[in-house]
């Protein structure tokens, strides 16, 4: 029996953040889980660079919710929160553009919200419609810096932006 549209949906997005964790490890970054991290707040607040993964936020919907990423830490300026999405074929992932933008703009505590989007399953506009939405700072009152990236992109930021 074949394997269910959620759980191959699942399984692209830790593929897509497995390729991400060893850039970060790489350029120094210690990766812990947010539970590791809240009960050693202190401990890794005093750390250079901390790529906490499955960091928690409420969402437009007040519920959890937890995107991939958070990186932070003294070498770190400012919080950067990374949200993964990741389409190999024909599905919905691309549907969810509008959800993760609002929450980008509206719940994110962090100022710099960076989107990694990979695969070529997304429908045909969609990734136009967000790349919009960053650009002209829709909705965005607040005035976070949102970038997009393709994982080859977001690869290669993290290469330039945080040696040491």
């Amino acid at each position: 029996m074949g394997e269910s549209q959620g759980a191959t949906a699942n399984k692209n997005g830790h593929i897509l953040e497995e390729t991400i964790t060893p850039a970060l490890k790489d350029r120094g970054f210690v990766i812990v889980s947010y539970k590791d991290y809240l009960k050693n707040l202190e401990y890794y607040n005093s750390l250079d660079k901390v790529a906490v993964k499955q960091f928690k936020f409420e969402t437009i919907y007040e519920q959890p919710g937890k995107t991939e990423y958070v990186l932070l830490g003294k070498k770190i300026k400012e919080p950067i929160r990374i949200e993964c999405k990741r389409q190999q074929s024909a599905g919905s992932v691309d549907e969810k553009f509008p959800y993760m933008y609002l929450n980008a703009v509206q719940k994110y505590p962090e100022n710099i919200i960076f989107f990694v989007v990979d695969g070529s399953g997304y429908k045909k506009g969609s990734r136009e419609w967000i790349e919009k939405r960053i650009k002209e700072n829709w909705l965005n009152d607040k005035g976070k810096t949102i970038k997009l990236f393709y994982l080859s992109e977001i690869i290669k930021f993290i290469n330039t932006n945080f040696k040491d």
